[in-house]
C-alpha cells in the first residue's frame, strides 16, 4: 500500500468522542491532507506535504471548521474547501514538453485535421448525391 492510501486509510481512525458540548469537526482526508478532529469556529493549519512536487514543505495549509461543526463548504467546487494557495512555491518550476508529449499532440492535431476533412467530404456528398 502506498503513503498516501496508507494515510487515507489512517485519518477515519483519528476520531474520538468529545462531549463537551462543543461542535467539532470530524477528521477529514481532503486527497493530500489528514485534518483532524477541529473544534467549531477554528481555522487550523498543517505544513504543506513535501511528496506534491510544487508545494513548498515549510508553508501552511489551512481549513475552517464552521461553527456547527462542518468543514467549510465552496458553492464553486460543491466541495468542502482546503486553502493550499499559500503552499506553492514562488518560484514555481517551469515544466517544458518531454518529445514524446510533443508526439502525442502532433498526432492528436494530425487525427483532429483527418475527421474534420473527413465529416466535410461526407457533407459535401450529401448535399450533391440528392
Amino acid at each position: 500500500m502506498d503513503y498516501i492510501t496508507e494515510a487515507q486509510k489512517n485519518c477515519q481512525l483519528n476520531e474520538s468522542d468529545i462531549s463537551d458540548g462543543t461542535k467539532w469537526c470530524p477528521p477529514a482526508w481532503d486527497g493530500l491532507l489528514c485534518w483532524p478532529m477541529t473544534p467549531g469556529g477554528e481555522l487550523v493549519s498543517l505544513a504543506c506535504p513535501e511528496y506534491y512536487r510544487e508545494f513548498d514543505p515549510q508553508k501552511r495549509a489551512t481549513r475552517r471548521c464552521l461553527e456547527d461543526g462542518r468543514w467549510y463548504w465552496s458553492d464553486e467546487s460543491n466541495a468542502t474547501w482546503t486553502n493550499y494557495t499559500e503552499c506553492f512555491s514562488k518560484k514555481a518550476p517551469y515544466v517544458f514538453p518531454t518529445p514524446s508529449t510533443l508526439i502525442s499532440l502532433g498526432v492528436m492535431f494530425d487525427l483532429d485535421h483527418v475527421c474534420w476533412k473527413a465529416g466535410f467530404s461526407c457533407g459535401v456528398y450529401e448535399m450533391i448525391g440528392k
